[in-house]
Formats: C-alpha cells, structure tokens, sequence
C-alpha cells in the first residue's frame, strides 16, 4: 500500500469514523489485529478494541467528535 493510500486510510478513519460518529468506518479501515501497543487501557486488537479507546476519549472529551482532523 502506497503512502497516499494509508493517508487516505487514516483521513477517513478520522473524519467518516470520528468526525461524522460513524463507528463502522473502524471495521473497513483497521485491520483485525490492529493495536495501540500504549493505549490508556487495556485494549482488545482490532476494530474493537479502537472502539473502546474512541468511546473513553468521547466520554472525557464529547468535542472531540467536532474536530476538524485533515
């Protein structure tokens, strides 16, 4: 995958999945043994264990879904 690509990647995982709250982007994006190795806690890999980190960083911070991510 080209750099173009992953930044494409990242983009949407930000802006569709983030910015819009669409969870599902995660699933298309991530792949199923994606990890924060320094996550805040505890994380399961893949799509869901980013969701569970998204979900804590929403309830701390509810604006981070207004951010503008380029």
């Amino acid at each position: 995958m080209s750099t173009e690509q992953n930044k494409s990647l990242i983009r949407r995982l930000f802006a569709d999945g983030l910015n819009q709250n669409n969870p599902s982007i995660y699933d298309e994006v991530l792949a199923p043994d994606f990890v924060i190795y320094d996550a805040p806690m505890p994380m399961q890999p893949g799509p869901a264990g980013f969701r569970q980190v998204i979900e804590v960083f929403q309830k701390a911070f509810p604006q981070i879904t207004r951010q503008k991510f380029a």
